[in-house]
C-alpha cells in the first residue's frame, strides 16, 4: 500500500496545476475513480470482457456432488461480479458447463416445473440441476 501510495503521490504532482484542477472537479466520485483505475490499470471494460470469456469457457466434467458444489460457488462469484442477476445467457452458461446428461435433465426439469431462466434465480438453478443429479443416480 505505501509503494501505491508513492505512486499516486509522485502521479498527482507530475499533473500540474491545470490537471490537477480537472480531477478536483470531477462531477462525482465514480468518475474520479474511474479516472485513477483507467490511468494505473486500465480500463474496467477489459476486465469485465476477461471475466465473462472465462467465465463462459468454464466447465465442469464431474458428477459428483461435492464437486458440482465448488463448479457452482466458482461461478457464482463470477455471474454476481458481471452483474448475472438479469442476464439469461449467464444462466444459460451455467447450463451448458454442466455435464451434457445433467444439462439435458435439469432444463428438462425446469420446462416441467415451469420455471423460465429469466425468472430463476441463480441458485435456484443450481438447486435444480442437484435434483436432477439425483434424479439421474436413481434411474
Amino acid at each position: 500500500m505505501a509503494k501505491f501510495h508513492g505512486r499516486l503521490r509522485q502521479w498527482w504532482i507530475t499533473l500540474g496545476s491545470y490537471r490537477q484542477l480537472q480531477i478536483r472537479q470531477a462531477p462525482t466520485i465514480d468518475s474520479l475513480i474511474a479516472y485513477i483505475h483507467n490511468k494505473f490499470l486500465g480500463a474496467l471494460e477489459y476486465y469485465t470482457t476477461q471475466a465473462r470469456e472465462e467465465y463462459l469457457a468454464m466447465k465442469c466434467c464431474s458428477f459428483k456432488r461435492k464437486d458440482l458444489g465448488k463448479h457452482y460457488e466458482r461461478m457464482s462469484k463470477t455471474f454476481y461480479a458481471l452483474g448475472g442477476i438479469d442476464d439469461v445467457n449467464l444462466k444459460q452458461a451455467y447450463l451448458n458447463s454442466l455435464p451434457e446428461p445433467l444439462e439435458n435433465e435439469t432444463g428438462r426439469t425446469l420446462s416441467m416445473n415451469n420455471m423460465a431462466l429469466h425468472t430463476t434465480t441463480f441458485r435456484k438453478v443450481y438447486q435444480t440441476s442437484i435434483a436432477a443429479l439425483e434424479k439421474l443416480c436413481n434411474h
